[in-house]
C-alpha cells in the first residue's frame, strides 16, 4: 500500500499504542523504502507538543496509526495547516492486497528510520539511521549479549524508544529468538509483572533503565514473590540512564533468593546517535565495580581510592567497545586526547554511528564530524557524555552540558541527586534535578526535588535542612536552595529521563 503512493523516500510518523500493529507498520515502512519515524500517541499536552515538533521537523508525508487513535489526535490539532498536508492512514483497516505487486527496493546506505533523541539536555533531534547502521548495531548487540535462536526475551520498553525497538524487537528478529512484549504502562502499574513474566516464560534476556530495577525492589514483598523463579534470566541489561551501584546491589540482594544470579547483571552504554549500544562486558561475567577518590574526581581525575569511605565514589563499569570500533576520551575544549587518568568527553568511531541529524547542518558538523587535534584522525561522534577509561573499561561520569562547576571543581548531578534522594523518606527516588545558577556573580547549587503526597508544608523546612546537610557532608558543597515540588511534576523526557535544563529554566523563570 505504501509503495502504491508513488513516493519513494517518503517519511511516515508512527503513532501506535503498544502492540503488534506498531511492529507491522515499522516493518512495512522498511520493506517499502519509506522512512519510519517512531513516535508515541500524544495523550498529554507535553507529548502532543513533542509530537507536533517531530512531524514538522521531519516534514512527514504520512501518519500511520489505528482507526481508534487517529480521530483522537485530529481532535487536538485545531485546524493546524501543517497537518492538512499529511496523509493519515489507519493501517488496521487496510485490506490484504496481492503480494505479487510488491517490489523489493535496494537499501544498505539508505535511511531506514529517524530516531528522535530524548531531549534530556536540548530539543529532540532526528538521528538518521541507515539499514547498514541497524545491521551493524544488531551484530554489536549479538556480540555483547550472546543472543541466539534459543534466546527468550521479555520487554516492556516503549517501541518508540531505541532500547525497546532495536534492543527488543529488532534483536529478536536478528538472532531468530522469541520475545514476549507488554506495555510500559502495565509495567509502571505493576512492576513485578515484569519479573513474573520472566519467571513464567523462562526468559533468558530482559532489561531496562536503572529506575526499573529500583521500582521492583520497592514493590517487592514475600507474598507477591511466592513461586518466583528467575534462574533462567542470564542477562539483565541496564542502560539509558545513570547506572547506580546501590541499585544493582539492592536488586541482587532482594532477588537472589528467587534464583537471580549476580553475574546476570549487565551494565552497558549507548546512545541514539550510535544506533543503540556502544559498549558492554562479555556476557555471563560479573559487573566490574570500582571505588574512586571523590576529591580527585572533582578535579577531573579518576584515581582508584581506598581508605576514607566518605571520600570514595563507587562506580559501575560499562564494559568495552567491540575490538573493531574505536573509543577515545577527549578534552572537550582542546579536542586533544586526555591522559589515562583524566575525565573527558567520550568520542566514538563505529559503523553503527549515524551520519547526520535531520535538517540540522550545524549540529551535524559539531556532533558527527569531530577530529582529534593530536593526529587529525576522525571523524568521530561526540557523545556529549563525560567518562574515563580505567583498567581498559569505560566509566560514565555524567553529561557534558549538565556538569556543575563551582569554585573550579567538577560535580556530577547524578551523584548529588543520589545523595539527596536518600537523605529523607519524604523524597521520591528518580525525581530530582541538581543544577547550578549564576547568583551574584557566583555559581550556586540548586536542588529541585519531588516530595511524596503525604508530607505537608509543615515538614518542608526540616526536609530542606536535611537535604542541605547531606550534600554538605558528602560533597562539602553548600546548597543555595532546595525547591520541593509535588509528585509527577518534575520535567522529564518521553523516555523518563530528568530534563535538568528544563528544571533550571523553570526555576529561573519563577525567580526573576
Amino acid at each position: 500500500m505504501l509503495q502504491k503512493q508513488n513516493n519513494p523516500g517518503g517519511i511516515a510518523v508512527l503513532i501506535y499504542p503498544p502492540g503488534l500493529d506498531y511492529i507491522v507498520a515499522f516493518m512495512g515502512c522498511l520493506y517499502a523504502g519509506v522512512i519510519a519515524v517512531p513516535a508515541y500517541p500524544p495523550y498529554s499536552p507535553i507529548l502532543f507538543n513533542r509530537f507536533k515538533s517531530i512531524v514538522k521537523d521531519c516534514k512527514a508525508n504520512y501518519l500511520l496509526s489505528t482507526e481508534d487513535i487517529i480521530p483522537l489526535v485530529k481532535s487536538q490539532l485545531n485546524d493546524d495547516a501543517d497537518m492538512d498536508k499529511i496523509k493519515w492512514i489507519a493501517t488496521d483497516t487496510i485490506e490484504n492486497e496481492p503480494e505479487k505487486e510488491f517490489l523489493s527496493p535496494g537499501h544498505n546506505e539508505e535511511i531506514a528510520f529517524i530516531q528522535y533523541t530524548s531531549g534530556s539536555t536540548s530539543t529532540p533531534k532526528g538521528v538518521c539511521l541507515t539499514h547498514d547502521n541497524l545491521l551493524d548495531n544488531s551484530k554489536a548487540i549479538n556480540h555483547f549479549f550472546g543472543t541466539s535462536e534459543q534466546s527468550r526475551g521479555v520487554f516492556w520498553l516503549p517501541l518508540y524508544h531505541d532500547m525497546g525497538l532495536i534492543g527488543g524487537v529488532l534483536q529478536t528478529l536478528f538472532c531468530g529468538g522469541s520475545s514476549i512484549l507488554f506495555s510500559p504502562l502495565d509495567f509502571l502499574r505493576q512492576p513485578l509483572r515484569w519479573l513474573k513474566t520472566i519467571s513464567s516464560s523462562k526468559a533468558t534476556i530482559s532489561g531496562g533503565p536503572n529506575f526499573a530495577y529500583d521500582l521492583c525492589v520497592r514493590k517487592a514483598s514475600p507474598d507477591q514473590l511466592e513461586g518466583l523463579d528467575l534462574s533462567s534470566w542470564n542477562l539483565a541489561f541496564n542502560g539509558a540512564e545513570p547506572i547506580r551501584h546501590e541499585t544493582m546491589m539492592r536488586f541482587y540482594d532482594t532477588f537472589k533468593h528467587y534464583g537471580f544470579r549476580y553475574e546476570a547483571l549487565y551494565p552497558c552504554y549507548g546512545l541514539a546517535e550510535s544506533t543503540l549500544i556502544v559498549s558492554g562486558a562479555l556476557h555471563n561475567t560479573p559487573p566490574t565495580i570500582t571505588s574512586f577518590d571523590k576529591t580527585a574526581m572533582n578535579s577531573n581525575k579518576a584515581i582508584q581510592g581506598n581508605g576514607d569511605q566518605d571520600n570514595l565514589l563507587t562506580m559501575v563499569s560499562c564494559g568495552r567497545p567491540r575490538p573493531e570500533n574505536r573509543m577515545v576520551i577527549v578534552n572537550p575544549d582542546t579536542h586533544k586526547k586526555c591522559q589515562p587518568s583524566e575525565i573527558g568527553e567520550i568520542w566514538v568511531q563505529s559503523p553503527s554511528t549515524a551520519k547526520f541529524y535531520l535538517n540540522k547542518p550545524e549540529e551535524t558538523m559539531t556532533t558527527f564530524q569531530a577530529y582529534l587535534k593530536d593526529d587529525m584522525s576522525g571523524p568521530f561522534l561526540r557523545t556529549g557524555d563525560l567518562g574515563f577509561i580505567h583498567g581498559g573499561e569505560l566509566y560514565i561520569a555524567g553529561r557534558l552540558k549538565d556538569l556543575i562547576i563551582i569554585r573550579g571543581k567538577n560535580y556530577y548531578p547524578s551523584d548529588i541527586e543520589a545523595v539527596v534522594e536518600k537523605s529523607h523518606m519524604a523524597l521520591r527516588l528518580g525525581c530530582s534535578a541538581a543544577f547550578s545558577i549564576d547568583h551574584e556573580k557566583e555559581e550556586k547549587l540548586v536542588i529541585v526535588q519531588e516530595i511524596k503526597g503525604d508530607y505537608t508544608a509543615d515538614d518542608h523546612d526540616l526536609i530542606r535542612k536535611t537535604v542541605s546537610k547531606a550534600v554538605m557532608k558528602y560533597f562539602k558543597l553548600e546548597v543555595h536552595e532546595v525547591v520541593l515540588i509535588k509528585q509527577n511534576t518534575i520535567a522529564k523526557t518521553s523516555s523518563g529521563k530528568i530534563q535538568r535544563h528544563a528544571c533550571k529554566e523553570n526555576y529561573l523563570r519563577e525567580n526573576k
